[in-house]
């Protein structure tokens, strides 16, 4: 397959170049975003590029779940801090509820830590986004220290490892944030021999909606900020 020059025609892109970094945990949920677009190797294993005269789109692979992973990435490379400006984290959820889709694409606009102890939500302010209007339908994200798969839960709607661990250095930072997710699976039991056999269509899936709306993805980050009251952490 032909690789694709991307060119970015966003209102804000238009008067200077734009440095964005994506954080993305598994490299199979990348796989398709190698294969749609010409990256170069910058720092191998872990940061590629793509760049045009309005865009230079660097890759963060963290090879790896959970928040540890992500400090783990800083530290290794922490031009991430200073280099850009702007964040995309994009990656695969689970999705809490029987009633929403799979292989569907979701901009986040609320996001909270999972107690890791129990199905509650834990002490750390909620984060909120506050997007402009975009394609992509938007909902929340939890994020988690292990794989959850507890069940359906009555508030939750998708829930990640590494969501508020980025959005939380974006805050600190002052660094504007878009967070993708696409719904990979259920959260039951059992459920990773599903991610594993559907992988390679989900990640096709989210990099042909990243880059499908990337102008709109791009404009549409913004700064989280702290907000001390939680979601509803009522399990079903």
């Amino acid at each position: 397959m032909e690789k694709k020059r991307f060119t970015c025609y966003g209102s804000t892109m238009s008067s200077q170049p734009v440095r964005a970094l994506c954080f993305i945990a598994d490299p199979c949920e990348s796989q398709a975003l190698f294969s749609l677009l010409p990256f170069t190797a910058l720092y191998p294993p872990r940061i590629f590029r793509y760049h045009t005269p309005q865009l230079t789109l660097d890759l963060c692979l963290l090879h790896a779940w959970g928040s540890s992973a992500v400090h783990h990435a800083i530290q290794d490379y922490p031009q991430a801090l200073t280099s850009y400006d702007l964040w995309l984290n994009l990656g695969f959820a689970g999705a809490c509820s029987p009633a929403i889709p799979l292989s569907t694409c979701y901009l986040i606009e609320h996001l909270g830590k999972l107690h890791p102890h129990d199905q509650s939500l834990s002490e750390a302010p909620q984060l909120i986004f506050t997007p402009k209007a975009t394609a992509l339908q938007t909902t929340s994200l939890v994020t988690a220290d292990a794989p959850y798969i507890l069940g359906f839960h009555k508030t939750f709607q998708l829930v990640d490892m590494e969501g508020y661990a980025i959005a939380t250095l974006a805050h600190s930072q002052g660094l504007p944030l878009s967070i993708i997710k696409i719904t990979s699976d259920y959260t039951l039991p059992r459920r990773k021999t599903f991610v594993q056999e559907h992988s390679a269509a989900l990640a096709s899936v989210l990099a042909k909606t990243l880059l499908s709306s990337l102008p709109e993805i791009l404009e549409s980050a913004t700064i989280p900020r702290k907000q001390d009251r939680l979601l509803d952490s009522t399990p079903d």
